[in-house]
């Protein structure tokens, strides 16, 4: 057996292990097999690669294939590779080999506060009516940092829109132009986490790192969730200084909000006011030729992933209309949806026709009207929770702690950003709570019936009562 062959061999058996795609630096890798050794020919980069993700895959063929034990060895001479047979075979990088180096070197000069998702790129942004200007904006800002046009730049938009996504859109696109820049890329809670341990560790002289040094050498600076912020005097004030010393500096700077700048209560104006000063883009409900955009980029991400017992399994495109023109949950939801109905599909079979997904939307409450259509209220939510669980509407109102009290108010929280057309800071207000304590119930209540499958048929049989008073 040849090197060549020996090499495809590898990688046949690769490809039916692990059931995706080989990654394209092994168009410079060489195998040879002398003796009892593989020998791997490779950058220390590239070796890095496949001792992380493949190195079992090639022991497990060698003891198939060989009855002798065979070792592997990795020869990184960076120029040239000895196979300790005399013979030195020239190593040559192919383009994506370059690339995939590069992108790792990108990674390494990301700092701590720069967690970004390679998949939210402008290139994976759909665009609309919705959002048009929003994403044109965000280009602008990406491309003509700390320019006066567009900083600071803030992105509105209710949950699952699509802010985090087009604001570390703008965070990748800048590494992507330059891995050399310094971007932080943060969301409000680890920020006032962060700026709240240093705070107390200058009181307690324990600071060796100033973190204020790390966030105001940053050539962007970006914070997602500024509306956390809201009611935090001490904190706001740090931030306030950090913006003023980032804008001094004409260093880019961008946040996300669910709501516009002077609806946040207690916020200074002093912040406001700067925050406004720059441009501000708003992220509506997409439209339906949006949504189906979506649904099929979502569908073909999935595929790629190779999750599905049927790597072949496809979708009508009647099916996408359909979910588009019927589905009015918000983006992130909806390819929740999606998700369950394709994994639905594939337990059964590799097709998902018209009639599936309307049975599958119809038993799952996914469809009918729109939620503004049926006037489902969050009061009407609330008498049905305090009639299941056999409580009043005053208890669940209450700021009380007892557990059951607590728990239905999740439970009445989380239906009525479900069902209703409110937004969050409608539900707060009906509450009496603040957007944070909002975001946390219904959360907590959308962790817990992952796992808690008794509260999930209770959610459900309430969601079907609800249903039928609006009939």
């Amino acid at each position: 057996m040849d090197d060549s062959e020996l090499k495809e061999n590898i990688l046949s058996y690769i490809r039916q292990t692990k059931k995706k795609q080989i990654l394209p630096f092994f168009d410079s890798v060489f195998f040879r097999l002398k003796e009892n050794t593989l020998f791997i020919t490779c950058s220390s980069f590239v070796e890095s690669k496949i001792r992380k993700s493949y190195q079992k895959e090639i022991e497990e063929y060698l003891c198939h294939t060989y009855n002798d034990k065979i070792s592997v060895f990795y020869n990184t001479n960076e120029n040239c590779s000895d196979f300790s047979d005399g013979e030195t075979v020239k190593k040559t990088k192919s383009a994506e080999t370059k690339k995939a180096e590069k992108e790792d070197k990108k990674t390494n000069k990301t700092n701590e506060f720069c967690k970004l998702n390679p998949f939210f790129t402008f290139d994976n942004f759909i665009e609309g009516q919705n959002n048009s200007y929003a994403k044109k904006m965000a280009m602008l800002a990406s491309s003509h940092l700390g320019s006066e046009a567009c900083n600071p730049l803030l992105i509105l938009g209710q949950v699952g829109m699509g802010k985090t996504h087009l604001m570390q859109a703008i965070a990748n696109q800048i590494l992507n132009d330059d891995p050399n820049l310094n971007v932080v890329c943060i969301g409000s809670q680890d920020l006032i986490d962060t700026l709240y341990n240093n705070i107390q560790d200058k009181i307690n002289k324990t600071n060796s790192n100033n973190i204020y040094t790390s966030f105001e050498n940053a050539d962007a600076f970006l914070i997602d969730d500024i509306h956390l912020f809201k009611g935090k005097d001490g904190l706001q004030h740090e931030l306030f200084v950090l913006f003023n010393k980032l804008k001094e500096n004409k260093k880019q700077i961008c946040f996300t909000c669910d709501r516009p700048i002077s609806e946040i209560h207690n916020f200074q104006e002093r912040i406001a006011s700067r925050i406004k000063s720059g441009i501000t883009v708003d992220l509506s409900e997409p439209t339906a030729d949006v949504k189906y955009k979506i649904l099929k980029q979502k569908t073909k991400q999935l595929k790629e992933e190779g999750i599905f017992k049927h790597p072949d399994l496809e979708l009508e495109e009647d099916v996408y209309f359909y979910m588009s023109e019927n589905i009015h949950d918000n983006i992130r939801d909806m390819e929740g949806i999606l998700k369950s109905f394709l994994f639905n599909i594939d337990f059964q079979k590799n097709t998902g026709t018209l009639k599936d997904a309307e049975e599958f939307l119809k038993e799952n409450n996914n469809i009918s009207k729109n939620k503004k259509e049926i006037k489902i209220t969050t009061d009407m939510v609330l008498r049905k929770v305090a009639d299941f669980y056999n409580v009043s509407t005053a208890d669940i109102k209450s700021k009380g702690k007892k557990k059951k009290f607590t728990l239905c108010r999740q439970i009445a929280i989380y239906i009525a950003y479900e069902m209703t057309a409110q937004s969050t800071t409608e539900i707060g207000d009906y509450f009496e709570k603040d957007h944070t304590t909002i975001l946390y119930s219904r959360d907590k209540i959308a962790g817990k019936i992952k796992h808690e499958e008794n509260l999930k048929k209770e959610i459900d049989k309430i969601k079907k009562e609800i249903i039928k008073s609006c009939q």
